[in-house]
């Protein structure tokens, strides 16, 4: 029994590890068709001896696992197609994740954001969200729509929203290849289906429950690992077949375009109207908050007063000084 289990758990130990390794998806030849078609059918021991083949196999053999447009290679030897595909042949389906942000000036921002909705539509995307600011006298407004990242349809959709402008202020446009990292995650995602069930193979022979409960734990934590991969790898996909393109819509400052209006020179009056307004109530708030302090004073100071003025009223009138006729 003590055998039996250490060879369990070393076969655990080489399952586990191969889970971790680079598929072989890495030195595929067929890079253009992806590598799940360039391995289906294929077992690990048959994978092995494809690639220890010698550099000297026939032309057709190589020619086979070729993509189409590496015809001129024919003669090159098996690790040509290789090195070839990680520097990027002319011509393979890349999965680029195109991104373009652009700010343009228009007359009417709401006249203008419908048009964009349209053209989103009309070729194939969405509006993914919008923004409509008031920002003084201008209304600007931000869009995000998704279309398909295919180069016809994204040709066609930045020539189409540039004629939207009166102007175009700004474009910025980006693009983020990410074919090797798709290419990774479906090699991993390999490796790790077939950890997967080599584990679920072990736990059917497993007898003893310390066995059985290790092995769970170890399908648990592959398990875990597939759906991550899973989730990252449709991101991506997803990311890639749509193009996201951000605009930023503007219409100028009334002033900027006109020079002097009646309508601004009214706004401009009735903004100061307000602001007076508000100075003379921050006064009176102040006044009377500060009331029970200039109160009494005020008050004193006017029975002062009063008592003054009294006091001058009722004294005798000076005598003159002169003699009687």
């Amino acid at each position: 029994m003590r055998r039996r289990l250490l060879a369990m758990i070393s076969v655990l130990t080489v399952v586990l590890g191969s889970a971790c390794a680079p598929g072989p998806s890495a030195v595929s030849p067929s890079a253009g068709s992806g590598p799940a078609e360039s391995l289906k059918g294929s077992t690990d021991s048959a994978s092995r001896s494809e690639i220890a083949k010698p550099a000297s196999a026939p032309a057709t053999t190589a020619n086979a696992a070729r993509p189409a447009g590496a015809a001129a290679v024919a003669g090159a030897p098996a690790a040509a197609p290789v090195e070839m595909a990680q520097q990027g042949l002319p011509g393979l389906d890349r999965s680029i994740i195109r991104t373009v942000t652009m700010t343009i000036s228009v007359t009417n921002v709401q006249d203008a954001y419908r048009q964009v909705e349209r053209i989103a539509i009309e070729q194939g995307g969405l509006v993914a969200g919008s923004q409509v600011r008031q920002e003084g006298e201008r209304t600007t407004a931000t869009v995000t729509v998704r279309v398909p990242a295919d180069p016809a349809t994204y040709a066609t959709t930045l020539e189409r929203l540039r004629g939207v402008a009166e102007k175009v202020v700004e474009e910025q446009s980006q693009g983020q290849d990410v074919t090797e990292e798709l290419v990774d995650l479906d090699s991993r995602l390999r490796n790790l289906h077939a950890t997967e069930d080599s584990l679920r193979g072990l736990l059917g022979r497993a007898q003893r429950i310390e066995d059985i409960l290790q092995i769970q734990r170890e399908l648990t934590t592959v398990r875990g690992q597939v759906e991550q991969t899973q989730g990252r790898k449709q991101a991506l996909e997803r990311r890639a077949d749509l193009a996201t393109i951000t605009l930023q819509i503007r219409e100028p400052a009334a002033l900027g375009r006109n020079g002097w209006t009646a309508e601004g020179t009214v706004g401009e009056a009735l903004r100061a109207l307000a602001g007076v307004g508000r100075a003379l109530l921050t006064l009176a708030i102040w006044l009377v908050v500060w009331l029970p302090l200039w109160g009494p004073a005020l008050v004193g100071l006017w029975l002062l007063r009063r008592y003054a003025r009294t006091a001058r009223t009722g004294s005798p009138a000076p005598a003159t000084g002169g003699n009687p006729a």
